[in-house]
């Protein structure tokens, strides 16, 4: 007998209601104005910062730079781990000689690295690029070697077989399974990227959402806080929400003897 499958219930006015009535009890109810502030006070302040207040550059603008570097770290993280991550599971020499300085470098705090990049590259967007990168490659790269190291044997000696060298054997399998611990990897190097970024303004940088936080903890002022905190939780949910999109569009597309369970 075939159960009848429960009916689901709308997910987008839901959220769209906690919205609201977070919003509402944040407007109307026991809130601490001096932490939190209220919408009423945080909208003149965001269109005062948006057209540039006085001593800080346009909101636009700094959400633009905050944006570009996330974007830039994470591309480039993406494409350095993956590569290194598919060289090294085919050379298990340069793996295991690498090993320990990688588990090092792996090791060290994130924020640790922001003035060690800020002496050597100074300030600007060089660094948070760099950081974003730094944190992104790290995330990437130990997902794909995994998963390439542990790419199907059989898939291997066919290669070896056909009389494929290991360029035939990194492009033909451990590319593909690799692929598969990128995919897995994505969401948390979306977030981890807009991370370094924060990381880098709040401690290294003179404009970006970072720093507008950073000035605004030090000055007490809640509607600069607010607004920085909701604009950057924005531009996480949206970048998350478009790389699982590809996720998915991609994971759809990998040969199954490859994707195995990974992706199900």
């Amino acid at each position: 007998m075939k159960k009848t499958p429960s009916p689901k219930l709308p997910v987008l006015p839901l959220q769209l209601l906690i919205i609201l009535l977070v919003g509402l009890y944040w407007q109307y109810g026991l809130v601490d104005t001096h932490l939190f502030s209220r919408p009423s006070l945080i909208e003149p302040r965001l269109v005062e910062l948006w057209n540039g207040a006085v001593g800080l550059p346009p909101l636009w603008r700094q959400v633009a730079e905050t944006l570009g570097a996330t974007i830039a770290g994470l591309a480039a993280g993406i494409l350095l781990g993956f590569l290194l991550g598919v060289v090294f599971a085919e050379f298990p020499l340069l793996r295991d000689a690498s090993a320990p300085y990688l588990n090092a470098i792996n090791a060290v705090p994130r924020v640790a690295w922001v003035p060690v990049l800020t002496m050597v590259f100074g300030f600007g967007l060089l660094t948070k690029v760099i950081m974003s990168g730094l944190i992104v490659f790290l995330v990437v790269f130990f997902n794909v070697l995994d998963a390439a190291t542990h790419a199907p044997p059989l898939l291997l000696r066919n290669v070896v077989v056909l009389g494929g060298g290991r360029w035939a054997s990194m492009r033909d399998v451990r590319m593909w399974a690799g692929l598969g611990g990128l995919l897995a990897s994505l969401p948390s190097a979306v977030a981890l990227a807009l991370v370094g970024v924060v990381f880098a303004e709040s401690l290294a940088a003179e404009s970006g959402l970072g720093a507008l936080m950073f000035n605004a903890m030090h000055t007490g002022d809640a509607r600069d806080l607010m607004i920085s905190a909701s604009l950057l939780a924005l531009i996480g949910v949206v970048m998350t929400g478009s790389v699982q999109f590809l996720q998915r569009l991609l994971a759809a597309r990998l040969p199954p003897d490859i994707a195995g369970e990974r992706h199900d």
